[in-house]
């Protein structure tokens, strides 16, 4: 069945999701969408209201957040994302307006027009605009999130300004996940992304940021000091169950360094974080390494940052608890 508003129209999906249109003809007046009540708003102050999550106005989206509002609505693109499959939103990096910064205007830099988030792509000559293949997560005033895509930018007439997408709620991110890292060979470190999980590909790790923690066997790197030139550090939080970590401590953070190679003495130094070499007791006896009931702050290379918990060692095989706080901020 279809409800609406004057600019805005919904239908709802046999799967659950809605289908909305909006008339974002005017060059001049931005529609406003609450997701949460499917209604359009008309703030007096948009600027300083938190009843909106989304604006229109022809192909420009704004968000209430940052630059853009208080409502602190963020945005995470999924360039391969199934819509359809997506159920939990995904732990990650997520995005908002940003003020003004070196370009043309003076607008804020909208995420919906960034390179990484923008929503269509324009042929120059046709003049057309089409909506992007990628599906993006919404974290919306209220604090629910829901998956979204465009379809169109246009009516069956041809006119322009009249967006339609399609979107739904789903799960907000697991505050903590677990990871299975292999580590067990001796002669190469793992990388991962703290703000994603994943496993990276890492050529040149003293110069690249897209990792935060690298591990070899019992070893560990941050992005920082002798290991890279990222904004990272560790400091144990001593805290026995990752979920009583509720903040990352404003300091005590150890850099990377040349520690001495395990072994005998003089076997030389190699690059590491004293902080995280404490993880572990081994038993001289059985030879068995096993991880102590402790707790991590990983500051990754953006300098936010991760909690982490190593939960299982199986000669090199890893289980790792661990959630990103979020963009610019130490709250768990």
């Amino acid at each position: 069945g279809q409800e609406g508003n004057l600019h805005v129209t919904h239908t709802t999906n046999d799967d659950g999701t809605t289908t909305t249109v909006v008339d974002a003809t005017s060059s001049e007046n931005w529609i406003y969408l609450d997701l949460g009540t499917q209604e359009e708003k008309v703030p007096m102050m948009p600027a300083s209201s938190q009843g909106w999550d989304l604006a229109f106005r022809r192909y420009d989206l704004t968000l209430n957040g940052g630059a853009s509002g208080p409502g602190g609505v963020t945005v995470l693109a999924l360039p391969d994302q199934d819509f359809d499959a997506l159920a939990v939103a995904p732990v990650g990096s997520y995005h908002t307006d940003l003020e003004d910064g070196d370009d043309d205007d003076s607008d804020p830099d909208r995420y919906f027009a960034s390179e990484d988030g923008a929503w269509y792509d324009y042929n120059p000559k046709t003049h057309v605009l089409s909506a992007k293949e990628r599906v993006y997560v919404v974290s919306s005033a209220e604090g629910d999130y829901y998956k979204l895509r465009f379809l169109d930018y246009y009516d069956a007439a041809g006119t322009g300004g009249i967006l339609s997408f399609q979107w739904g709620p789903i799960e907000a991110p697991a505050s903590i996940q677990s990871l299975t890292v292999d580590a067990s060979a001796q002669d190469a470190w793992v990388y991962l992304a703290l703000d994603t999980g994943e496993i990276v590909t890492v050529v040149t790790p003293e110069s690249d940021p897209s990792w935060d923690l690298a591990v070899r066997r019992t070893s560990f790197r941050t992005n920082s000091g002798t290991s890279g030139n990222g904004a990272g550090g560790a400091v144990e939080v001593a805290e026995a169950s990752l979920s009583s970590v509720t903040a990352a401590p404003a300091d005590g953070y150890v850099v990377d360094s040349l520690l001495p190679i395990p072994g005998p003495p003089r076997s030389g130094e190699e690059s590491g974080n004293a902080s995280l070499g404490t993880w572990y007791d081994y038993d001289p006896v059985t030879h068995i390494v096993s991880p102590r009931a402790t707790s991590f702050v990983i500051r990754t290379s953006d300098g936010d940052y991760s909690r982490v918990q190593i939960t299982s060692y199986d000669g090199g095989m890893f289980g790792i608890d661990w959630s990103f706080a979020g963009t610019d901020t130490k709250e768990f």
